[in-house]
């Protein structure tokens, strides 16, 4: 791995989209930045911003565009068929579902994210300090949370005052939506203390440590069971993946999770403590063995089922799920629903041999690298990034991490440093020089990509800052029923 001091004099060309993403997940999840009307679509405002800022750097700065071509250069020949032939159906379900506006938007967010996530992968695969200031970032926040909703809780406890949720922290409308930034980011934060060990003094990593309960019991306040199951699971299947060498992270994993546990019956449990100051959050264990699946949740999935079979090959349509039954609600609470539904059997197997494959090459990887001393410094780093990967992709069975602003982020922030550290210890071809003309067709797939998520986006988002559409309207509208918080594609 080359140091940051062989980095080229174009190092503040990759390091900008970093730092955007960590401001963006800052305003995401702890401000509360925009005027009544956006109230509830400040978070995919900020995205389709980030989004926008980084695609038009990648068009101005030849460093990124270079990034973009090395990166996908380095896959495979099979690999580069299948994002083409993704990329050609994926246009044929957009073009003809229902309604191609609602489609497209979806369709060109979707396009922005995987150029943005193969950007960060280039710009952070000769250097760490940029993984490293995200998973930083991500941690400062998660203390800054912390210790205001912790400040909130005990002056409920002084002043018998209940806490309403976002009281004293805002970000959030609902406390579920946590779990979009906390599942993804989870391992991450547990696992801190194991990247940082030789880097940071030992007595603030102790420190570090005690916060660790606090943010768990947060995974128990928001009255998820998903989140925790996940966690729990993508946990097995790496100690499973990478034995011994994964003892200290499910160490660390375990402890936390059961202080965390103890925490929250503690406030929420004990008569006489807090009361119903932390408001009536469900006891997430009690609903694990008491419930099984959720009627509702039963429900969606069928109906995703029977758009699949009605449009097996192309599915319904990007954003298309709520086009059933004039539904309010957005998606099935299921990634491999959503997909087979909305995308249809083909782009579901180009979609899942993308994902296979690279999940594949990575676990190979990793088992060898870990064994290897010159890859030393990475062996927690790539081990976290595993449980952060699985963590959000298995809560993407019960939940609708794919389709928030959020967490699209944070996965696509996740697989980008996957690759990353992938092709650091690969072998490289002879280094050649990145000109023009190789430059060219990701400049303008970059432009157009830009040009199409702008076009498609900018009125929804006129219409509803300048309250042409109300935030709470409950009948369907014309407005993507799941791009921004309300809307529905009626039928004709």
């Amino acid at each position: 791995m080359t140091s940051g001091s062989t980095a080229t004099s174009y190092v503040s060309a990759s390091t900008l989209p970093w730092l955007l993403l960590v401001a963006l997940v800052f305003l995401a999840t702890h401000l509360d930045v925009f005027p009544f009307g956006l109230v509830y679509d400040e978070k995919r405002v900020l995205q389709i911003l980030w989004l926008s800022v980084v695609l038009l750097l990648s068009i101005a700065s030849p460093t990124l565009t270079g990034n973009l071509v090395s990166v996908i250069s380095s896959f495979s020949r099979t690999s580069r068929y299948l994002l083409i032939a993704l990329f050609f159906f994926a246009s044929l379900s957009t073009l003809y579902a229902h309604s191609f506006p609602h489609a497209a938007q979806e369709f060109f967010l979707f396009l922005a994210l995987a150029m943005s996530m193969l950007i960060l992968a280039g710009s952070a695969r000769e250097d760490n300090r940029y993984l490293y200031l995200f998973i930083s970032g991500i941690v400062l926040f998660n203390l800054y949370y912390a210790a205001a909703l912790s400040g909130g809780l005990a002056a409920s406890m002084i002043k018998s005052i209940p806490v309403d949720w976002p009281y004293p922290v805002f970000g959030f409308t609902n406390i579920r939506f946590l779990n979009q930034y906390m599942v993804p980011g989870f391992p991450l934060v547990i696992g801190l203390s194991l990247i940082f060990k030789d880097k940071v003094h030992p007595t603030l990593l102790r420190l570090y440590l005690l916060f660790l309960p606090i943010w768990s019991f947060y995974l128990f306040y928001t009255g998820s069971r998903g989140a925790p199951i996940a966690i729990i699971l993508s946990a097995i299947v790496v100690g499973i993946i990478y034995r011994r060498h994964a003892i200290a992270y499910l160490k660390l994993l375990f402890v936390s999770l059961c202080l965390g546990y103890v925490l929250f019956w503690l406030l929420t449990s004990l008569p006489g403590l807090m009361g119903d100051t932390v408001g009536h959050q469900p006891d997430v264990a009690q609903r694990i063995i008491s419930k099984g699946l959720d009627e509702q949740r039963l429900m969606l999935i069928n109906i995703g089922w029977v758009a699949f079979r009605e449009y097996p090959l192309l599915g319904i349509g990007p954003m298309h799920f709520p086009f059933m039954q004039d539904m309010i609600q957005g998606h099935p609470h299921n990634a491999v629903i959503q997909i087979l539904a909305e995308w249809g059997l083909i782009n579901f197997l180009l979609l899942g041999g993308l994902v296979i494959t690279g999940l594949y090459r990575w676990v190979s990887f990793t088992i060898t690298a870990l064994e290897l001393p010159e890859c030393k410094q990475d062996h927690s780093l790539m081990i976290l990034l595993s449980a952060a990967f699985l963590s959000g992709a298995i809560y993407s069975m019960v939940s609708g991490i794919i389709v928030m602003p959020l967490g699209q982020l944070m996965m696509v922030t996740i697989a980008a440093m996957m690759i990353a550290v992938y092709f650091r210890y690969q072998p490289q071809a002879a280094s050649k020089e990145v000109t023009l003309t190789h430059r060219l067709p990701a400049i303008l797939l970059c432009g157009l990509t830009l040009t199409g998520l702008l076009y498609f986006t900018l009125p929804d988002l006129a219409a509803r800052a300048s309250g042409q559409v109300f935030f709470l309207e409950l009948t369907p509208i014309n407005i993507g029923p799941r791009f921004w918080h309300f809307g529905a594609i009626p039928q004709p």
